[in-house]
């Protein structure tokens, strides 16, 4: 993909990020503008594994990786919702 570094790299966060759940027999349905929609710059920042890091999960996690269908939350405060980590 041509464009800046930010850019290039984000593409590809969403192309490792695709393969990984197809990889794991997931439905994905999203496109990169979608998935580049909703990580805007503040979040992308925000991103990361660390407790207070934000990262997208799925509302629903017996339906498929779709705009619809997914949230951009901290760990911290995912585990408020759910008991365990998928």
């Amino acid at each position: 993909m041509a464009g800046d570094l930010y850019t290039r790299n984000k593409y590809y966060a969403y192309l490792k990020h695709r393969s990984f759940r197809q990889s794991r027999n997931e439905a994905y349905t999203l496109t990169w503008e979608q998935w580049d929609g909703v990580w805007s710059h503040q979040l992308w920042e925000q991103r990361g594994r660390g407790l207070d890091n934000v990262q997208m999960y799925r509302i629903d996690p017996s339906q498929p990786w779709d705009v619809n269908n997914i949230e951009i939350l901290s760990r911290r405060t995912r585990g408020c919702k759910v008991k365990y980590d998928e």
